[in-house]
């Protein structure tokens, strides 16, 4: 089965009335092959979906999954380990939208708790270690710390995904936005002022011959003009521009 083949399996799930939760491989130091990202879909429903061909590795996930008795109660996301040497991302699928934010500066820390109350699972990737801790993300259901071309590498955006792109610069703002602004997400938004959005279209046109049509999708600079200035307000204008996109009273 190809990954493709899992998410396609999400996509097309009830998820009122089956429960999905989705394994990734992070690190697998018994074995040779490098198993890193791999995918294991366990449903309530049809049991178990995946792209692992390493049946070895595979019976101790499933064994894994048999013990954990309340596995499809999880609310949040969670890495676990077994054998102290295997290392699975467990991902609950909801029946609910996903934010997805790339950087944890100052605006993406108040965005998190907005979305949240508002009713979004949260997902927040950096690759600054020091500033993904509960400190700053008290609710954020998934703290990622990853280099962004690594996790996208693996990500695959669902349909009720919403993407913020707020990292610390211009360059990682274009590598993120050049790899999911193809994507089936509901919305894609990056913060910057118009001198920086205009240089990141015109390099995504010119690198990745980019359509003019997906360039218009993306709602940059992003959120709605409320004249905000602090991150908290941007923040807010930010939600607020999805929530109207999520609701169908504004285009992305």
């Amino acid at each position: 089965m190809k990954k493709a083949d899992v998410y396609n399996k999400i996509s097309n799930t009830d998820l009122r009335k089956e429960k999905l939760i989705l394994a990734t491989v992070l690190s697998s130091e018994t074995m040779d092959y490098d198993f890193f990202g791999e995918k294991v879909l366990l449903s309530s429903e049809n049991g178990i979906f995946t792209t692992l061909e390493n049946e070895n590795l595979l019976k101790k996930i499933k064994k894994e999954f048999e013990k954990n008795e309340d596995i499809f109660e999880k609310e949040k996301s969670e890495i676990i380990k077994i054998d102290d040497k295997i290392e699975l991302l467990l991902d609950p699928i909801h029946d609910e939208p996903r934010l997805v934010i790339f950087g944890s500066g100052h605006v993406a820390q108040p965005l998190a708790k907005i979305a949240k109350i508002a009713g979004f699972t949260v997902n927040v990737i950096d690759d600054r270690e020091g500033l993904l801790n509960r400190g700053y993300f008290p609710t954020a259901d998934s703290l990622i710390a990853r280099e962004y071309n690594s996790f996208l590498e693996e990500y695959q955006a669902r349909p009720d995904d919403y993407i913020v792109i707020v990292t610390r610069g211009h360059q990682h703002d274009y590598d993120v936005l050049k790899e999911v602004i193809d994507s089936s997400a509901k919305y894609i938004g990056m913060i910057g002022s118009n001198h920086k959005v205009k240089l990141t279209f015109e390099q995504l046109k010119e690198e990745k011959e980019v359509s003019q049509e997906k360039i218009d999708e993306v709602d940059a600079p992003i959120g709605i003009n409320l004249g905000s200035e602090t991150p908290a307000e941007i923040a807010v204008s930010i939600m607020s521009k999805i929530i109207s996109v999520r609701r169908g009273q504004n285009e992305a």
